[in-house]
């Protein structure tokens, strides 16, 4: 019945390994840097923060009750699988919160700014984690991921937005200082977040325009060992056929291109950018 539902059953507890992993990263982050600086999280993590400050019922307890509602609108817009692992993990995360006040690990820091900083780093990896292996937290990261394959939006930039509101009303309530210092917490972690579900540019995208289009094509063949595509090109002034270099090499491959272009055509035309996810020949996706 697993395997009818789930597909592969050996992708399930994968995927249940790094749910609980993502949760236990998060849940880290949240107890012991967020709340010892009296500092919120991101979505409904947030908002449990906020009704502990003021009531002492534990985030975890308020984080599951939160969660049904959002379970519900999920359950209308996003497959049943991905909702089905949603509800697992916000009930992992509910429990690991509650759980992680019982380890007896603190960290004494004089800065608060340092608490918002690395726990919201931390925070970060953690959704990240989650997102990468098609799982989340459940509350507003299903709002966030409706917007993605409703609207195309990006999962970093939606969770600010709807968390700008969160933010207002805990500056109002606690202090304008613990909000700009949330803010601060959740643009890293956010950051974190779509650069693990992006990658951390491992890998660089590589464009040459040069007279001497053969030769360096060649160098790059026999020296790096890597593919290379010619673009066919026209200068827009000039009228005239050219081709452009296109390739992708490691990082630590750059130092080579640019020496291939110096020993063989120094005013070449170079340009050097990031490249995400590569999969194919010589390249494999990257996972956390």
């Amino acid at each position: 019945m697993l395997e009818s539902f789930f597909g592969d059953k050996s992708y399930f507890f994968r995927t249940l390994f790094y749910i609980i992993l993502g949760d236990l990263i998060c849940s880290f982050a949240v107890v012991k840097f967020l709340v010892p600086a009296g500092l919120l999280s991101g979505g409904l993590g947030g908002i449990g923060l906020m009704i502990e400050y003021l009531s002492g019922i534990p985030t975890g307890v308020s984080v599951f009750v939160l969660n049904l509602p959002m379970m519900l609108i999920g359950a209308f817009f996003l497959n049943k699988k991905f909702m089905t692992y949603a509800f697992l993990s916000t009930f992992i995360y509910s429990f690991i919160l509650i759980a992680m006040r019982k380890i007896p690990i603190d960290f004494k820091l004089d800065n608060n700014m340092l608490f918002a900083i690395f726990g919201g780093f931390i925070n970060g990896v953690g959704m990240g984690v989650l997102f990468r292996h098609g799982a989340c937290q459940g509350g507003l990261d299903i709002i966030a991921t409706i917007f993605k394959t409703k609207l195309n939006m990006n999962i970093g930039s939606s969770l600010m937005m709807i968390n700008a509101m969160i933010i207002g009303v805990a500056s109002y309530i606690f202090s304008l200082e613990r909000g700009l210092l949330t803010i601060v917490s959740m643009y890293v972690a956010y950051k974190m977040l779509d650069k693990i579900q992006m990658g951390f540019g491992d890998t660089k995208k590589i464009m040459i325009v040069t007279s001497n289009q053969r030769e360096v094509t060649d160098r790059i063949l026999s020296d790096l060992n890597r593919g290379v595509t010619l673009l066919h090109g026209e200068g827009a002034y000039t009228h005239k056929a050219q081709n452009v270099i296109f390739c992708i090499v490691r990082t630590r491959e750059v130092v080579n291109i640019k020496r291939i272009l110096d020993e063989v055509d120094p005013a070449a035309f170079l340009i050097i950018s990031e490249a995400y996810e590569v999969k194919g020949r010589g390249f494999k996706v990257q996972e956390i």
